[in-house]
């Protein structure tokens, strides 16, 4: 069955937002890179920085060339035509174009004038190209309009306050976790599947153990949930300032059964909490999605 656009996966990072269709996969994911592939064959790759008010394309270009030139392929300016620029309004676009190997690759620098952020878009030859790209680049966004950003990879998918800094990021297999820095404090979003597999001989509480040290449970637990939370106070608070770790600590897991997963999210700092509400806002809105 062949899905509309509207269909596709969203892929939120790092401010960037865009569409693609569901069998692109992202095989490489830095903080300011991404890399998808397609039944093992590249198809899109997409980088960016922020350029400020300075930003030179040809620089750009003439580093790429260099690279090319290494293996023999030369760069080639691309007259992408006028629909184009009309659907990338308000970008500043700059096209390009090359060979690698029998295979057509081309690409577009874009500059966001209202941000200064500058994003690579390099398209590898690709099934229906025309159409395809012109539908993920029609669904391109590199900031957000207002004070959230989206986290979506895979499975996951969390908004976030946009002062949420990503300091680390992990994908293996079974476990994926993400770390942010929020004013004072670290949220980690964490993601375990197979969630039947790591709960066939233990609750869900007892599988989160392990993750809430040293926080203690929560007096109550919804049936597929549990929390934990703890803050240091007097010389304990001191000691723990003194050894520069965290005064206080939040977790709440939860099991998605229908999705297989059990996600969690982790606030820990070290001055004072937050308001309980503001973890339990960013639980509500990190979700599991079906797997693409």
């Amino acid at each position: 069955m062949t899905l509309s656009p509207e269909q596709w996966q969203v892929i939120g990072w790092d401010g960037i937002t865009v569409r693609v269709p569901p069998q692109w996969q992202p095989t490489v994911i830095l903080r300011d890179y991404l890399f998808f592939e397609h039944e093992g064959r590249p198809v899109l790759e997409m980088k960016w920085h922020h350029a400020g008010r300075r930003f030179a394309p040809d620089r750009v270009l003439r580093k790429i060339d260099k690279t090319l030139g290494q293996g023999g392929a030369g760069l080639r300016e691309w007259f992408f035509p006028p629909a184009l620029e009309e659907l990338l309004h308000p970008f500043t676009v700059t096209g390009f174009a090359f060979r690698e190997g029998s295979l057509d690759s081309r690409g577009l620098l874009l500059y966001c004038p209202a941000c200064g952020r500058a994003t690579l878009l390099h398209f590898h030859d690709i099934p229906g190209e025309e159409r395809t790209m012109n539908l993920v680049l029609s669904s391109f966004r590199d900031h957000a309009d207002g004070d959230d950003l989206l986290w979506a990879v895979y499975d996951i998918r969390a908004v976030l306050p946009a002062a949420a800094k990503l300091r680390a990021h992990e994908f293996l297999v079974g476990r994926f976790t993400l770390t942010f820095s929020l004013d004072d404090s670290d949220l980690t979003l964490l993601r375990f599947k197979p969630a039947a597999a790591l709960l066939n001989n233990r609750d869900l509480c007892a599988f989160g153990a392990s993750l809430a040290d040293p926080a203690r449970p929560a007096d109550t637990h919804a049936p597929d949930s549990c929390t934990w939370m703890e803050e240091a106070r007097g010389p304990k608070r001191l000691l723990r300032r003194l050894q520069r770790k965290p005064v206080w600590t939040w977790l709440k897991i939860w099991h998605i059964a229908d999705e297989n997963v059990i996600l969690g999210a982790k606030g820990e700092g070290k001055r004072g909490a937050p308001e309980a509400t503001i973890m339990e806002d960013i639980h509500g809105r990190y979700t599991a999605r079906p797997a693409p």
